[in-house]
């Protein structure tokens, strides 16, 4: 069997994964939040692993950086990231629809964000420039390829963007290839 892993909603399920579906099927789910002990089972282990407190399950890449942008971005505000990112180029103009909030792109090159050109982005707010809520990096980067940004870049990202009071989401999609490639 082939498994095409360029996108998730292409990749077929192997017959493992058809089984391990159907065993979840048969238990049952709860109806209370946080009632279901496959999800909550699912969230304990990505919280573990990522050393975080808690962790939310979200169906769809688009619906967690939705929920980040929704988050961080009050209407009229902007959320700086590249033009190829997915939340620009994959999610519909969902941030304005949803949250009222509008890209700021920076230039990138194979998705890894210009570290001076996120900085110059990232004045304060005035008459005539939104407040920036959030920046917003991808790794891996879909639209290049796959392309793994380095961890060192990524900590560089984060450090200005910190620097200027403006908190970082990672579309982490595809966050454990990443950490498989980089080790």
């Amino acid at each position: 069997m082939t498994i095409d892993l360029r996108s998730d909603f292409i990749a077929g399920p192997t017959p493992e994964m058809v089984a391990a579906m159907i065993q979840a099927a048969e238990r049952p789910a709860g109806f209370g939040p946080r009632e279901d002990t496959t999800v909550a089972h699912l969230e304990r282990l990505a919280a573990d692993t990522l050393g975080l407190s808690d962790a939310l399950f979200c169906p769809t890449c688009t619906m967690a950086n939705q929920i980040a942008i929704h988050l961080r971005c009050r209407p009229g505000e902007a959320f700086i990231t590249e033009a190829e990112s997915h939340v620009v180029t994959s999610e519909s103009a969902a941030a304005a629809a949803l949250s009222g909030a509008m890209p700021k792109l920076v230039p990138a090159t194979n998705g890894a964000l210009d570290v001076v050109a996120l900085a110059d982005a990232l004045p304060g707010a005035d008459a005539q420039r939104p407040r920036v809520g959030l920046v917003v990096v991808e790794n891996t980067h879909v639209r290049s390829g796959g392309k793994v940004i380095e961890l060192e870049h990524m900590l560089a990202v984060a450090k200005v963007a910190r620097l200027a009071g403006v908190p970082v989401h990672l579309d982490g999609a595809r966050l454990f290839n990443a950490a498989c490639a980089l080790g």
